[in-house]
């Protein structure tokens, strides 16, 4: 709502009619609706039908302002029955009564209403233009008209009685004059002309009963029962005679719900377009309610057209537009979006809307401008939807009113069930404490029993020379000096029912008792401890709950309607919903829209005790708005009193002048400041950004910050956790160290974020020495035992800076130690060292403190500094071994530090620690030594090794490694000589083991054997996989009968290669029959071999010739020719070496020529062997031969043979042995003669 600078007056909305954009909620389709009907030569009667406040009236304006074609004539009920309703409601109870039953009259209401559309329909028109009308009209004539009108008639008069007057007239005829007689004539009938006139017109406008011309009587008809727009059907026809209107609108017909008229004005109309009088399509608009006729057929048989109108704005539309409407307003008048989402639902009028906004503007312009908007607004729409009530509500009267004032009745319903609830558990707390005296009883047999069960026996005590019967014990005065007593106790045990004194007890502290002692084994808690909590809880939690009802108590008594409304339970809510069906009240209630300070709203305000500015900020205290923090009140105490408490909870009440006020004044405001801090303690965004306002102009600033803090202590979690502050932490803390005292100060540190605040405040020491005492930071840094996570360089004064260092108020980490380091040594300072051998450099530095530090808090170094050191270790392997020693490092960091060093450990006994030497070994940080090996493998036998198994698979994943098997067998031989005698046999037991692993892979077996010089003789390689086996054949197995036997019946041709190994020593023992030797043939049991044996050797083609004819001499012929194959190899061996055997038994010739299939080498074999063979023998190998070689040394036999070396050598060797003629060479064949005998 914009103010209009040129009129002077603001732009309220209008009420009326409004022409609307056609573009809008279909406006264009109810216009071209209407003129479809008007056109329509068959459609003379179109209703517009629609709720109340639809739009139908501005519709119809919209019709006439684009339709100017037509002439319309508006008629409307509106007023007529707004005056119905005045009248009857200003009338006595009796006569409303009677009002009503006229109302109720039909026939009354009908005739009322048809006069109304008569009256309407004549009176809007200028007398001239219905100059025969009956219906009588004050005409205004102005005085030169009356003038006239006078003048004619008392010139008339005077004609008339000169006329008839006789001397006049004969002075006429004598005159003989015709102008003259002409001129009077003329004046005469014009006179005449004009009575005669007014006479019809007079006669017209009434009519007569009857005429008595002798006593000169007109009577003048009256009123009768007949309808007024029938009796007057003429008049009407004649008004449209005279007039141009083609439409009729009428509105508002339908307010008194009466249907007779549409059934007139329809027969009206009818009459109208039929009378040949007017000739012309005269058309009525009703503008009606749909619900007007309940029956279907109601509607269609009185209209020939029915355009319904869908209302602009309903419950659930209707906040769009109001949202729309108060935006328009501009922002002094502008309303939350979701209040009027809400209120909106009860306004479904657009004309209401319209009307609540003009008044909203009206009271928001004149009342002050510090009223809550909603709250003035939710008043308005109450006064337009309910205005009766309203009216009332100003009285203290009124439904408002009363539901308004029900919520005291409601306090003292809760304040009386509060109080029940009190009754009750101060009722629970009296039965608590006189249960008291039984519990103590119990609690007390409870420590006589368990002094009876830590002493057996026992019958009494002698306390201070006094003996005391356990039995007595209970009694009180007994059990108080049992209890209190401090030194020591006699206990007396019985034997027999005969005393005896024992020695007195000597508790091993001279400051404790027996009791103590059994306090201690009950429980962690004294007696009299367990004494108080046997109650204290359940009272405590009585006690507590008792406060919390008297503080809801406090507050109920506080409570708007609202409040007290969201208390009901569903019956107390039916119930006082029950007070008024008006659903607005409670909506507006409820919500806190309208509460008790609606006077506020209805009324002016006159400032005596506070200026018109406080007044105005009073109300912004009283509505929760914004406060002003800097407002000046210069009249606290008067502001204050009109102030409630409820109100000092808001955080409208933040002013500063307010809170000086009240903390100088604090004893005689004690109740409203505690409020006023309550509301402060919330530390809501608002709260905080109060406080640093006043931090900054307020003038109570040290006494606000101690106030704060004794009623919450933990002051600077708010500041520390809220992220509202706007100030940096810091300046929160100095104004603590300002405003507190030491003692203070470490109670609010203490259980806070506050000491976490200042460890974390590496710039400390030279952020707070500026403005506060080095010595009172000091003392407080000490009494908190601050560890700063980190800290800087002191740029002025060192002083604080070496107190920290001195006093170890700092944590270890690698930036504080860096920086000490760095500080303190200067120069001398090597960062390569201290990276990567940080303890021992800092250990041989001369920073003794750092040192000392460090060693007393050697876990946190290692955790903080040494493990998170990115550079791999070289520590010194003295100081590495000193930190694996040490009992204050968890195994765990130990383990790390193995992980991150390079260093390696020289000899596993130098660590005491049997599970880091585990780690060690695993990680191969030791040196690859056999030692170690040893001593890690008897870690497999110490009891406090909890998983023995991880250890012997730690030692195989070891030695399965190459570059560790590999350094043992190249640099690391294992020389048993080394070892005495029982340290040898526990090696050998060892190293047996290892090597009968069968997790050794073979690769590392064979460097472990190559590593370890010696292997016993017996040693039961049985165990051990073929590979194993074998590469122990090659290398360190003995050549003995155990392990020969062994091998051949448990490893397939193994027993071969310990053949191959030593086949010499095989060969000499076959040939030689020394004792020292072993005598294969005569030992066959120990050492057998057969023909598969020598014919698998033959296959390695590894035995020379030589040894493969001595092996040969102790096989059995009769077992080598069964064997093909290896007949075959003979064969070839015999046909291709140098070195012939002496001897080869004729058999194994003959199963040579049997099987062997090389003609060639069998020529060869019989060419070396043929001299120790007989004739016929010779001749059975011959027979052996193909074609032509077996027809040699037949009788008288020619045979030619191929001419070669072998052939030649052969021929010649039965030449030089006389076993055949002759022979001759005859190109590339040699010609042989047998003799003629057979050969013997």
């Amino acid at each position: 709502m914009k103010k209009d600078k040129t009129k002077g007056y603001f732009d309220l909305n209008p009420l009326t009619p409004l022409v609307l954009d056609k573009t809008q909620y279909g406006v264009d389709t109810y216009l071209k609706s209407l003129k479809f009907g008007i056109d329509n030569k068959d459609i003379h009667n179109i209703a517009l039908t629609g709720s109340y406040g639809s739009g139908k009236s501005s519709i119809l304006k919209t019709f006439q302002n684009q339709h100017n074609e037509y002439e319309y004539l508006n008629i409307s009920l509106a007023s007529f029955i707004e005056d119905e309703k005045k009248h009857g409601a200003d009338l006595s109870k009796k006569e409303s009564n009677e009002f009503q039953k006229k109302v109720d009259s039909n026939n009354s209401i009908d005739r009322t209403i048809e006069l109304s559309v008569l009256q309407q329909l004549f009176y809007r028109e200028e007398y001239e233009k219905t100059p025969y009308s009956r219906f009588r009209k004050i005409k205004n004539i102005n005085s030169n008209e009356l003038s006239i009108k006078a003048l004619i008639i008392a010139f008339f008069i005077l004609i008339t009685y000169f006329l008839f007057d006789d001397n006049f007239l004969n002075f006429i005829f004598k005159a003989n004059s015709l102008k003259v007689k002409f001129v009077l004539s003329l004046l005469f009938l014009f006179g005449l002309h004009e009575i005669l006139l007014y006479i019809f017109k007079f006669f017209n406008h009434n009519n007569i009963n009857n005429l008595n011309l002798k006593k000169f009587e007109i009577g003048l008809s009256k009123d009768d029962d007949e309808s007024i727009l029938n009796k007057h059907l003429d008049e009407i026809i004649y008004f449209f005679e005279v007039t141009n209107y083609s439409v009729v609108i009428i509105e508002d017909l339908d307010r008194l719900k009466n249907t007779f008229i549409f059934t007139k004005l329809r027969e009206i109309n009818q009459l109208l377009n039929n009378s040949k009088q007017i000739n012309r399509s005269i058309n009525f608009i009703y503008a009606t309610k749909d619900e007007l006729f309940n029956e279907k057929s109601s509607r269609t048989k009185f209209f020939d057209l029915i355009i319904p109108v869908i209302p602009i704005i309903n419950p659930y539309n209707s906040n769009d537009k109001a949202i729309e409407i108060i935006n328009n307003l501009g922002k002094e008048f502008k309303l939350d979006n979701s209040f009027l989402t809400e209120i909106c639902v009860y306004i479904d009028d657009m004309r209401l809307l319209n009307n609540i906004s003009n008044e909203y503007v009206i009271y928001r312009k004149i009342l002050s401008k510090k009223l809550n908007p909603e709250k003035l607004f939710s008043i308005i729409v109450y006064k337009n939807i309910h205005p009766d009530d309203f009216s009332l509500l100003n009285k203290n009267k009124g439904e408002l009113y009363e539901i308004l004032n029900s919520k005291n009745d409601f306090k003292e319903k809760f304040l009386d069930r509060i109080n029940n609830k009190i009754k009750k558990l101060e009722t629970k707390i009296d039965d608590l404490n006189e249960e008291k005296t039984n519990s103590y009883e119990e609690l007390k047999s409870i420590y006589i029993y368990a002094l009876l069960k830590k002493y057996p026996h026992l019958l009494a005590l002698k306390i201070k020379g006094e003996i005391i019967r356990v039995n007595n014990l209970y009694k009180d005065e007994n059990f108080r000096r049992f209890k209190n007593s401090s030194k020591e106790i006699g206990l007396i045990y019985t034997d027999d029912n005969v005393f005896e004194y024992s020695r007195p007890y000597v508790s091993l502290n001279s400051d404790t008792n027996i009791f103590s002692k059994i306090e201690k084994d009950l429980n962690n808690k004294t007696f009299d401890e367990r004494h108080r909590l046997l109650f204290k809880k359940d009272i405590q939690g009585y006690q507590e709950k008792i406060r919390e009802l008297n503080i809801k108590k406090n507050n109920i008594k506080k409570f708007l309607f609202h409040e007290i409304y969201n208390q009901l339970d569903e019956n107390e809510k039916h119930i006082l919903n029950n007070k008024s069906n008006k659903k607005l009240i409670f909506y507006l209630l409820r919500n806190n829209y309208i509460n008790e300070d609606y006077f506020d709203y209805t009324s002016h305000f006159h400032g005596i005790s506070l200026t018109t500015e406080e007044n105005d900020y009073l109300q912004t205290v009283r509505n929760g708005g914004v406060p002003d923090y800097n407002f000046l009140i210069r009249n606290p105490r008067n502001f204050l009193k009109k102030l409630k408490n409820i109100t000092l909870e808001k955080e409208s009440i933040f002013n500063n002048s307010l809170l000086n006020y009240l903390i100088i004044n604090k004893d005689d405001y004690k109740n409203e400041l505690s409020i006023f801090i309550k509301r402060i303690l919330k530390y809501d965004k608002a709260s905080i950004t109060f406080l640093d306002n006043y931090f900054d102009k307020g003038t109570e600033v040290k006494e606000l910050v101690n106030i704060l803090c004794e009623y919450n202590i933990n002051f600077w979690d708010v500041v520390d956790n809220n992220n509202y502050w706007r100030k940096s932490k810091e300046s929160y803390f100095s104004l603590l160290l300002k405003c507190l005292k030491l003692e203070d100060l470490k109670k609010i540190a203490q259980g806070s974020s506050l000491k976490e605040f200042i460890s974390e405040k590496y710039d400390f020491i030279n952020t707070f020495t500026k403005e506060n005492s080095i010595e009172k930071i000091a003392k407080f840094l000490t009494g908190l035992k601050i560890k700063f996570k980190e800290i800087t360089r002191p740029k002025n004064h060192a002083v604080l800076f070496n107190y920290v260092y001195d006093n170890y108020l700092y944590e270890i980490n690698f930036y504080n130690i860096t920086l000490f380091a760095n500080y303190y040594l200067k120069n001398d300072f090597d960062n390569k060292k201290f990276l990567t051998k940080n303890y021992s450099y800092l250990a041989e530095s001369n920073l003794i403190s750092l040192s000392n530090y460090i060693e007393i808090n050697i876990q946190d170094y290692l955790d903080n500094v040494y493990l998170k050191l990115d550079n791999e270790k070289e520590e010194k392997e003295e100081f590495l071994i000193r930190l694996l020693n040490n009992s204050k490092i968890n195994i765990n960091t130990k383990r790390k530090l193995v992980n991150v060093n390079k260093t390696k450990i020289v000899s596993l006994k130098n660590i005491s620690d049997e599970n880091l030497k585990n780690h060690l070994f695993q990680l191969r940080k030791i040196e690859t030594k056999w030692d170690n090996i040893f001593s890690y493998y008897k870690l497999s036998a110490n009891q406090k090794i909890s998983n023995k198994e991880s250890i012997m698979i730690s030692l195989e994943k070891y030695l399965n490694t190459p570059e560790i098997f590999k350094e043992l067998a190249d640099n690391e031989r294992l020389y048993m000589n080394k070892y005495d005698e029982l340290e040898r046999e526990t090696i050998n037991s060892i190293c047996a083991k290892i090597l009968l692993n069968d997790n050794i892979t073979n690769q590392s077996f064979w460097h472990l054997i190559h590593s370890i010089t010696e292997v016993n003789e017996d040693f039961p390689f049985e165990k051990l996989n073929y590979e194993k086996v074998e590469i122990l054949v090659m290398t360190r197995m003995k050549f003995n009968s155990r392990n020969y036997l062994s091998l051949r019946n448990n490893y397939p041709d193994l027993h071969l290669n310990l053949i191959e190994k030593n086949i010499d020593l095989f060969i000499e023992n076959l040939k030689n029959n020394e004792s020292h030797y072993i005598e294969v043939k005569q030992d066959a049991e120990n050492f057998p071999f057969n023909v598969d044996d020598f014919n698998l050797l033959l296959k390695r083609n590894i035995i020379n010739d030589k040894n493969i004819f001595s092996l040969l001499d102790f096989l059995d012929t009769k077992e080598i020719v069964k064997n093909q194959e290896l007949t075959n190899r003979i064969a070839e061996i015999l046909s291709k070496t140098d070195r012939m055997p002496f001897f080869i038994d004729f058999d194994l010739i003959l199963a040579i020529f049997k099987n062997h299939k090389s003609i060639n080498n069998k020529i060869v074999i019989l060419n070396r062997y043929i001299n120790r063979y007989k004739p016929k023998e010779i001749i059975s190998l011959l027979q052996l031969l193909p074609n032509p070689y077996n027809q040699l040394l037949q009788k008288n036999k020619r045979v030619k043979i191929a001419s070669n070396s072998e052939n030649s050598s052969l021929i010649g060797n039965f030449q030089e042995r006389n076993l055949i003629s002759s022979h001759y060479f005859d190109g590339d064949y040699i010609i042989i003669n047998m003799k003629r005998k057979k050969i013997d």
